[in-house]
């Protein structure tokens, strides 16, 4: 069985608004690599690492660019990860914002 690493699939709401940006479908992108893009609604569903990387690698080769991903991250507000995100906000420091992360 091949190991899987997932992440919180808030981070395909800063990639839905950065492919915006550019004129490009999410929903388009997620039915070509078959990426329910409905269960992004939820804040507790995940997604793998690997849907991410496909989708970046996609809007790159679209884009015929390598940057994408800092699209990306100019899209990224705490609230697409809910209570955690903004939990991280009011840490007293880095570490401790980390360690709310990790406790979940």
């Amino acid at each position: 069985m091949e190991e899987s690493y997932t992440v919180l699939s808030g981070w395909m709401i800063s990639i839905k608004r950065a492919m915006e940006l550019f004129d490009l479908d999410f929903d388009e992108a997620c039915q070509n690599f078959k990426i329910d893009s409905r269960a992004f609604n939820n804040p507790e569903s995940r997604t793998t690492a690997k849907n991410i990387t496909k989708i970046l690698n996609y809007t790159n080769a679209k884009l015929n660019r390598h940057d994408f991903s800092i699209s990306v991250a100019n899209q990224f507000h705490p609230n697409i990860f809910h209570a955690l995100g903004y939990a991280m906000v009011s840490s007293e420091s880095l570490q401790a914002a980390l360690q709310c992360l990790a406790n979940y």
